[in-house]
Order: structure tokens, then C-alpha cells, then sequence
């Protein structure tokens, strides 16, 4: 069971933590401050309106005794009978032998992904290829291991294979909501003994970032965490509070201990941090630059007829392979609607699939569409996606990506985390 320390922030503890009850069910902690901030948007939406079904996606997270547990729009216990008719569905093909993965139509998706005692169902109106979504579900289902642990959810329902899973997530379908969220790394550090053999993986980090990110505005939190890719079965300690006044919010700092008695020791070093970028007047400058958005435009890169790109380095220093990343120009005209801006990354997700693909891929792709022209090109260094006018010729693209390729390069110690810093933790 986890620990939860909802200290007003840059306050000390005032007491010993309290270890809960065996055997009792309880919400977890991080979801608990989640809560606090503010409902999850869409409970309350109509399962049975037009609306609701004109959705471009849905992600449903049921047992397998057809139970509900988290909708991405709507209420769960509205849609009981739906999630019902998704169980029954699977069990009948797993009668015969088989395992259903994907129903596609001219216009739909339906991707199931079996995980253990739960069922991760996607149904999708983008241009998103199947094995795409499957790799989202993956997601939702590893942001439910933080908050539980792989052998927690097991034993739960080896116990009781009708038990109500929402009760132990409530308050965490906010934190399954946002995990698409826009958060930004600023920087890390590991301790140096940990450089070699505990490195921490980018899905993991964006869990942590997603369940932790949106609960520290409500003091500090202290909490146990399970990074399902380093141990799906295990908790590190986290702990999470925004630093400086309400004025210079913005920045969250985020600590990491295998010590579950450790709330004291970490907020003393927020405090010591705190203090010394105070002190430097480096607070205020990282707050500033939050707050004031860190992006910048296509035209930066010195390319006009460039519209928007995506780039992934596939080679640095080894440090910065453990911590994949990628960066994009803020987004402009014509793409400044939702409406464009969906339909934009859909057309990525056509390109990624198709350079992707398991059954011929590609390294160099050329895609003409209605509104744009696309480009992706993938190589051992890199991948990038990119999007110019409608009238721009392969040649004319390939000239303009070589360009961008150079600026990149110029300023990839700004755009990328090349170095994450090793420290040395003090004896104790």
C-alpha cells in the first residue's frame, strides 16, 4: 500500500508516515493529489449521443470478467454493457483456438491487446496503423503497472477475479487522460553509481513524468512508483514538488529513491536546490522560460518552404541513446486549428507505418497529398518527417532536408539532453 505525504509546499513533515492497513484496498497516492486538482474532463458524457460515437478514439481498459475500468470518453459503468460485448467477443475467439487482434473498415480500427488479466481495447478513426495503436495501449496499460505493479493487479484478481479495479484507480483517470500530455524535460541526473547497471528507460520516464507532473502543485508528494520497464513488479520512492513561490511556478522537481523512509531526506535536498538557484537567480530564469514557452518556428532552420518536421537522432553519445528524444518546430499556419493539426499528425502516422512497415519497409518516402507535400527519411542516424506546399518536387524537398540536416547539427546541444549528468550521493 502506497504512502502519501500532502505537505504544504516547502513545508517539512510534520509526522512519520503512516503505513496503511494490510489487505485494504486503497486509491493510490499519486492519483489522490491528481484528484484534488480538479475532475477528469468527459465523465460525464454521453455515451448514448452522436457525439460521443463521432469521437476519433476510444481506449477502453476492461477485466476479463468484463468489468470496466477506464474509458477514455464517457463513463465506465454507462458503457458496461459495451465493454461486456468486447470480453464475450474475445472469449468466443479464444474458444476456438485463436486470439483476435485487430477488426479494420473502411473508416475504423479495433486493436485488443491482452495483458495479463486485463483487456486494452483501441477503437480509432485516424490514419494510425494498427500496430501503432497497439504501441498506445501499451502505454495506458504501463501508466496502470506505476500505480499498481504488475503482481499487484495479479493478485487482486487472483483473489477475487470479479474485484472492481477502479476502486484502487480512483482519481487515476486523469492521469490516464493526459498521458499524451506536452510536458518538458528540462534536464536529468543519475547518481553515478547507477550509470551503468540501473539506466532509466524513456517509456518509464514518461510515465513518471505523466503521473507525477500534474500532482505537485498541491504541495509535496511522496509516493511509491513502479517503473514497469526496469521492474514491473517492484516500487521505487518518488518524490515530487514544484519548486520556488506560487509566483515561479512552472518547474517540478522529481526524485527517485529505492528508501521508503527517505520523504526527509529528499526534501531536504529540494530545499538545499532551491535555495542555491535562488541564490543564482537561476529560478526565476527557468520560470520565466517555462512560462514563456521554450519552442521555436520552421523558419528558424533558415528553410521557408518548410512547414513543420519531426526528428528523431538515432546516434550521440551513449548517454543520450538512453534517453531517446526527438524535437519539432511549434506549430504555424495552416496548422494552427485542432482540426489541422489532427489531420497533420495523421499524416505522419501514414508515413511512420509505411516506413515501418514489417513487410517492406522504407527509407525514403515521398507522399503527395491534398493540402501539403511529406517527406520522410530514415536512415541508421536519424529519422525525420517532414511537410512542405503542396508544389514542392522530391529534388527541392531532399535540398531542403539536407539544409535542415546541418542546422540540426549546429544546435543539437540546445534541442537535445546530450549529456545527462552523473552525481555523486554524499555517504551516509
Amino acid at each position: 500500500p502506497p504512502l502519501y505525504h500532502p505537505h504544504p509546499a516547502g513545508a517539512s513533515a510534520a509526522a512519520a508516515p503512516r503505513t496503511p492497513k494490510p489487505r485494504t484496498p486503497e486509491p493510490h497516492p499519486a492519483a489522490a493529489a491528481t484528484s484534488a486538482l480538479g475532475g477528469r474532463r468527459g465523465a460525464d458524457e454521453d455515451v448514448a449521443a452522436a457525439g460521443w460515437r463521432a469521437r476519433r478514439k476510444h481506449v477502453f481498459v476492461l477485466s476479463e470478467a468484463g468489468k470496466p475500468i477506464y474509458s477514455r470518453h464517457g463513463n465506465e459503468e454507462a458503457l458496461a454493457a459495451t465493454m461486456g460485448v468486447m470480453m464475450a467477443l474475445v472469449s468466443f475467439i479464444q474458444s476456438g483456438g485463436n486470439v483476435i487482434r485487430a477488426i479494420c473498415s473502411e473508416d475504423r480500427t479495433l486493436v485488443f491487446e491482452q495483458r495479463g488479466p486485463l483487456l486494452l481495447v483501441s477503437v480509432s478513426r485516424t490514419r494510425q496503423s494498427a500496430a501503432q495503436l497497439r504501441r498506445e495501449l501499451a502505454f495506458v496499460h504501463e501508466q496502470i503497472l506505476s500505480l499498481l505493479t504488475r503482481g499487484g493487479i495479479a493478485r487482486v484478481f487472483a483473489r477475487r477475479r470479479g474485484f472492481d479495479l477502479r476502486r484502487l484507480l480512483a482519481g487515476a483517470e486523469a492521469v490516464l487522460d493526459r498521458l499524451l500530455g506536452g510536458g518538458r524535460l528540462v534536464t536529468a541526473a543519475r547518481q553515478r553509481a547507477l550509470a551503468e547497471g540501473g539506466r532509466l528507460c524513456a517509456s518509464d520516464l514518461h510515465l513518471l513524468l505523466n503521473l507525477l507532473g500534474g500532482g505537485a502543485g498541491a504541495g509535496e508528494v511522496w509516493t511509491p512508483v513502479c517503473l514497469p520497464r526496469f521492474n514491473p513488479d517492484g516500487y521505487f520512492y518518488a518524490y515530487a514538488a514544484r519548486l520556488g513561490e506560487e509566483e515561479e511556478e512552472g518547474v517540478t522537481l522529481i526524485l527517485l529513491s529505492t528508501e521508503r523512509e527517505g520523504f526527509y531526506a529528499a526534501a531536504a535536498c529540494r530545499r538545499q536546490l532551491e535555495d542555491t538557484l535562488r541564490a543564482q537567480g537561476w529560478l526565476a530564469e527557468l520560470g520565466a522560460a517555462v512560462r514563456g514557452g521554450a519552442g521555436y518556428g520552421p523558419s528558424r532552420a533558415g528553410a521557408p518552404e518548410l512547414r513543420h518536421f519531426l526528428y528523431k537522432p538515432l546516434e550521440g553519445p551513449e548517454e543520450m541513446q538512453q534517453l531517446p528524444q526527438f524535437t519539432s518546430p511549434e506549430l504555424e499556419e495552416p496548422y494552427t486549428s485542432e482540426e489541422e493539426q489532427h489531420r497533420l499528425f495523421d499524416l505522419y502516422h501514414f508515413l511512420h507505418s509505411r516506413v515501418h512497415s514489417p513487410h517492406r519497409p522504407l527509407r525514403l518516402l515521398y507522399h503527395v497529398a491534398e493540402k501539403e507535400t511529406l517527406l520522410a527519411w530514415v536512415t541508421s542516424k536519424f529519422e525525420l518527417y517532414s511537410c512542405f506546399s503542396p508544389l514542392v518536387t522530391k529534388a527541392g524537398a531532399i535540398a531542403v532536408l539536407t539544409k535542415l540536416l546541418r542546422w540540426l547539427k549546429k544546435e543539437e546541444d540546445w534541442l537535445f539532453i546530450r549529456y545527462p549528468a552523473p552525481f555523486c550521493a554524499a555517504p551516509a
